[in-house]
């Protein structure tokens, strides 16, 4: 709340909010720009692919941290600490940066370095090398969260934004619990580290499809900054 009263906005800008506006109609509105621009469509489906399939490596940790590691809770409380020891790093490191300008390279690369570095994790049978890679998933999903976040606040306009940030929201806090489910029934299927491994390799595959976007998004991205001033022409 201390934060929100901080920001200050230099022109305050009235809108007349049409009260005769159909729910559905603004959210086919907001699915139909979304679809259209490129970016927005991108970072979207990039982010429910990781959460679907990324993160609910949490939901199966306790499974490693006993079965795998051959430990307990506190085996447990170990790694999920080193996990939010990472995303606090990456979110420091974001608050450094002044504009999202640069931020889609990240949203490209972060889910291989988490896939990666979740694959790793998923071959180890040392606590103390798995305790190494946790830093690394947790920094990685933080900064493909934040940074998504970030370039969709400021590439939306300003009546769509809501809209765009409704689609946002679905795509981590709706998609993850569907997620849970599909890894959790792989799981009973075959074994959590096969689950956990196809998971990983999903959210490379889902970087690398973007990576090869990457080039026109960056000169859409372009185009919009240089509309908003955010850099020069």
């Amino acid at each position: 709340m201390l934060a929100l009263l901080a920001i200050q906005l230099e022109k305050p800008v009235i809108r007349q909010r049409n009260h005769q506006n159909n729910i559905l109609k603004d959210f086919k509105e907001g699915f139909t720009y979304a679809y259209e621009l490129l970016p927005i469509r991108s970072i979207l489906l990039l982010i429910a692919l990781f959460s679907f399939m990324g993160m609910p490596y949490l939901r199966i940790m306790p499974v490693f941290a006993v079965e795998i590691l051959h430990g307990d809770s506190s085996t447990l409380g170990y790694l999920t600490g080193a996990s939010g020891l990472g995303a606090l790093c990456g979110g420091i490191y974001l608050s450094y940066r002044k504009t999202a300008r640069g931020l889609e390279k990240i949203i490209a690369i972060a889910p291989a370095i988490f896939g990666i570095a979740l694959i790793t994790f998923s071959l180890s049978k040392s606590f103390w090398f798995s305790l190494i890679t946790f830093p690394v998933i947790g920094c990685s999903y933080i900064l493909e969260y934040s940074s998504s976040n970030a370039v969709l606040q400021t590439i939306s306009d300003d009546e769509k934004r809501g809209l765009i940030m409704s689609l946002y929201n679905m795509s981590v806090m709706v998609i993850i619990p569907f997620g849970n489910l599909f890894i959790g029934g792989l799981v009973s299927i075959t074994d959590v580290k096969t689950a956990l491994i196809f998971g990983a390799l999903c959210c490379v595959t889902g970087s690398i499809m973007f990576y090869k976007q990457l080039p026109k998004i960056e000169s859409l991205l372009h185009q919009i900054y240089i509309k908003q001033e955010i850099i020069l022409e």
